[in-house]
């Protein structure tokens, strides 16, 4: 099995102003059984909140472990803030554990009944995430378009396609990534009475509201994958993982560093459709990328 280990935020207001990707709520650890681990206390004490765990999952005993060996030896590394509530004291770490793929599968399995916004009554399908959870390396988009909702899988249109070209240039492969997007559902336009859609075409941007209904099942699998890099694809993408006022334009290719993950914005593969001018600056983009990826990793290009 794939087992994570996850921290919480108790205070979810310090995360206000951007996602709060990277805290994890109650709810939802409690409603797929993730166990508790260990904590650390306000008094500074150690405290195993599960004595009977299997040393052979963790590879270590609870019991007396300090907090740095714990994330040495789990690989859980650079805890998340645990926040006393009304104060801004740190008051320690909880650790939980989960099955990855078991878990992210049980998220997949209530998004698909998701009813949280308009987008539910046009779908075909709920387009949840594609690729390899374990991967470091996160690609978010905006949404799925009028194939991904036929087949139900991320980026496998023409946008796709191109996307695919640029990850096997980079020498990282679709396969060696994880791949979704801010919004699970298609947002379309409306139809015309003469038969057209509004705006000139059946894709459109997700609207805030439509954002907001949906982040929470972003969250979850950011906070379950825990990458250590994530690509923003275009726009939307960069607006809700690094802040509402992000403009792509002047801040694609420059790594924004949030709660320990490195997060680069770029173009959305569609955009390098509609502008191929734009093609230069995202490859240089992937290439910043594809180094920072094969540092996480040790892997290394064909000429080393």
């Amino acid at each position: 099995m794939n087992w994570k280990i996850l921290a919480l935020s108790l205070k979810q207001e310090d995360w206000e102003g951007s996602c709060s990707s990277f805290s994890f709520s109650f709810s939802l650890l409690e409603r797929y059984k993730a166990t508790v681990l260990w904590q650390n206390t306000p008094s500074g004490k150690q405290k195993d909140l599960c004595p009977n765990i299997c040393p052979d999952i963790m590879g270590l005993p609870c019991f007396g472990v300090s907090l740095n060996y714990f994330y040495k030896k789990s690989g859980f590394e650079g805890g998340r803030r645990i926040i006393c509530p009304g104060s801004e004291t740190i008051i320690g770490v909880v650790c939980w554990m989960v099955d990855l793929l078991a878990t992210l599968k049980e998220v997949e399995y209530e998004a698909g009944s998701c009813q949280k916004c308009g987008l539910y009554q046009g779908r075909h399908s709920v387009v949840f995430g594609d690729g390899n959870p374990a991967s470091p390396l996160m690609l978010v988009g905006e949404g799925p378009g009028a194939q991904e909702d036929q087949q139900g899988i991320p980026f496998v249109g023409p946008a796709g396609r191109l996307l695919d070209r640029i990850l096997d240039a980079a020498e990282i492969g679709r396969s060696n990534v994880y791949i979704c997007n801010v919004v699970k559902c298609r947002p379309q336009n409306m139809r015309s009475a003469s038969g057209g859609y509004i705006g000139g075409n059946s894709n459109r941007p997700p609207n805030g509201e439509e954002i907001k209904a949906c982040l929470p099942w972003l969250e979850a699998q950011i906070a379950l994958i825990q990458p250590k890099i994530i690509v923003c694809l275009g726009s939307i993408s960069a607006k809700t993982l690094i802040e509402p006022n992000f403009s792509i334009i002047a801040g694609r290719g420059k790594w924004v560093e949030k709660h320990g993950v490195k997060i680069m914005p770029t173009f959305h593969p569609s955009a390098l459709l509609r502008d191929p001018s734009k093609k230069r600056p995202a490859w240089d983009d992937f290439q910043r990328v594809r180094d920072a990826y094969r540092e996480i990793t040790g892997a290394v290009g064909p000429d080393n």
